[in-house]
């Protein structure tokens, strides 16, 4: 019984510590993946704005500077020149998916995308350039074009002459952004697996922990328990009437203390049965004698009753003639009917006195 009881403490104290426990570390795991979550958030949106502002300057570069290049061409009609920089921008540059130069009439010089040979011109429409578009100093758009989306970066080409500004022509250049989405597709995966490897590692841990704690709970539980074991089989001996029952525990903490005040307990209560055995010994020799000596008195009263040549007996509450009375009262009053009747009836029932004078003696009575 008692070895069940110890085991179910020691599981109620495991299983309270591996609980306690596991709402602490699936608490900090709460906070921390949160937090890491937060913070791979903010880390791919800051890769994303530099891949983003990345690609943006890239293409306002390539426009801008080409705009400037191309304005010798156009002013000299170098329309071959023009042609071979935009093809060999758009062949040696991956991320370039289109170049087009349009002249300000909207005659397309040069145009090279995805499907178009080395002069052909055709199907620069699809881009949706406007006459508007090409009075933008520079402009930048995206585009959804050739099955994927493009981010489209123009410039004016433009000479001053006589103080005016003439306008020659425009420069586009359509850049994928494929390249940056897989970037971002990429930044994505390794912070999702970043995040995921540090949820890993505080499972991990807690569980290590748990596993800990459990081990360390159940070398506590069973230097607890132990000692309450025999403390309680200490006081199951006690109540079988053992009272010289001892324990030894050596815990060095409150319980060895408690072990300590139990067997001065168990001495100071020995001591206190030793002290009411011989006081029930003598009180058991008092009784006999006191029990003696009534007897010898209710016999001498008695004989003293049975022989004594008068009439006495005693009276009880409500009048009544107790049952111990002389035996010589019998043949006074010529009756044996006398235990327990009225004074009244067995004295003055035989009598002629008057009402009155029985009135007085029950008065007196």
């Amino acid at each position: 019984m008692q070895g069940r009881v110890r085991t179910s403490l020691r599981r109620k104290l495991i299983i309270t510590t591996v609980m306690t426990l596991f709402l602490v570390i699936v608490g900090t795991i709460s906070i921390v993946a949160k937090l890491q979550d937060q913070q791979s958030e903010t880390h791919y949106k800051d890769i994303e704005a530099r891949i983003t502002s990345s690609l943006t300057n890239k293409g306002k570069i390539l426009a801008t500077n080409h705009a400037l290049a191309l304005r010798g061409f156009a002013e000299s009609n170098a329309f071959g020149d023009i042609k071979d920089l935009v093809n060999r921008t758009v062949a040696e540059d991956e991320d370039v998916i289109y170049g087009l130069y349009l002249d300000a009439d909207m005659t397309p010089y040069a145009f090279k995308a995805p499907g178009t040979e080395k002069d052909d011109t055709t199907g620069w429409e699809e881009i949706g350039v406007t006459e508007e578009m090409l009075e933008e100093d520079s402009g930048e758009r995206k585009v959804s074009i050739y099955k994927q989306q493009v981010l489209e970066f123009s410039s004016k080409v433009e000479v001053v002459e006589d103080g005016e500004v003439e306008l020659l022509g425009s420069i586009r250049y359509g850049l994928s952004t494929a390249r940056m989405a897989k970037d971002l597709r990429v930044a994505r995966e390794e912070s999702d697996a970043a995040f995921f490897n540090t949820i890993k590692i505080l499972i991990g841990l807690g569980l290590f922990f748990v596993l800990v704690g459990a081990f360390v709970t159940w070398r506590q539980a069973i230097r607890i328990t132990s000692p309450l074991g025999v403390l309680t089989e200490a006081a199951d001996a006690i109540a079988s009437g053992d009272h010289s029952v001892q324990v030894d525990v050596q815990s060095g903490d409150e319980i060895e203390i408690l072990a300590s005040s139990f067997n001065k307990m168990v001495r100071d209560l020995a001591a206190s049965y030793d002290e009411l055995e011989l006081l029930n010994k003598g009180l058991e020799q008092k009784v006999e004698e006191r029990t003696r000596d009534l007897q010898q008195k209710t016999d001498d009263v008695e004989n003293m009753l049975k022989n004594l040549r008068q009439g006495i007996f005693t009276v009880t509450e409500g009048q009544s003639i107790h049952h111990e009375y002389s035996a010589y009262l019998e043949k006074i009053l010529e009756t044996n009917d006398i235990a327990g009747n009225s004074i009244m009836d067995v004295l003055l029932s035989g009598t002629n006195l008057g009402s009155d004078a029985v009135d007085r003696v029950y008065v007196a009575l």
